[in-house]
């Protein structure tokens, strides 16, 4: 008999990050060897403000984000049910930009496009601007994983995003309009990598 699979929600807000104003403190920037410094949670307050659930995380995200070099100094994680992770970064300026997926804690070794069934999705704010990638509101790109441990994952994305419905609030799974949102067009996030612990 053939199982089927399970079907995942797309709207995974914990990547949503915070799109407030950065905190400030110290550790804010990168430091030689480890881009998200452990011990500043001060400074990485905005990353974890439309997260309550989740944790800072340690690694490196990086891409490029309409051919412009972007890199997260701030990254969090959110491990929820059933099953689906979430990760996101943030460059933590005064306007962040941030930018997370989703995924389902079961992908392994291998490259995985936008699906509802595999849980990938991806979310890229800006001020009140988001866009989406993920099954039910188009978008397209695919998550190559070349680790992926329960706490170490690393690998490679690349997303095309349309302005998306998310609301940023925090709880896994849900799911509503974005009130004001300002996007606009098409987004590229390209020669994305991340190594990130949890």
């Amino acid at each position: 008999m053939r199982m089927r699979a399970p079907l995942y929600p797309v709207f995974l807000t914990v990547i949503a990050l915070a799109t407030g104003s950065a905190a400030s403190g110290a550790g804010m920037g990168p430091t030689a060897g480890n881009p998200n410094p452990q011990g500043s949670v001060a400074s990485c307050a905005a990353v974890l403000a439309n997260n309550p659930t989740g944790q800072l995380a340690k690694g490196t995200m990086t891409a490029l984000i309409d051919a412009a070099p972007w890199t997260a100094v701030c990254i969090a994680v959110n491990i929820g049910a059933p099953g689906i992770i979430g990760l996101g970064g943030s460059d933590n300026l005064s306007t962040p930009t941030t930018f997370g997926f989703g995924f389902a804690g079961s992908n392994r070794v291998g490259t995985y496009p936008v699906d509802r069934a595999l849980g990938i999705n991806a979310l890229l704010t800006v001020g009140t601007a988001a866009w989406q990638a993920a099954a039910v509101t188009n978008g397209s790109g695919t998550l190559t994983f070349t680790t992926s441990t329960r706490s170490h994952v690393a690998g490679t994305f690349s997303f095309a995003l349309l302005p998306g419905a998310l609301a940023s609030q925090g709880a896994q799974g849900a799911q509503g309009g974005r009130p004001g949102n300002t996007a606009k067009g098409t987004r590229a996030v390209t020669n994305g990598a991340f190594d990130i612990t949890f």
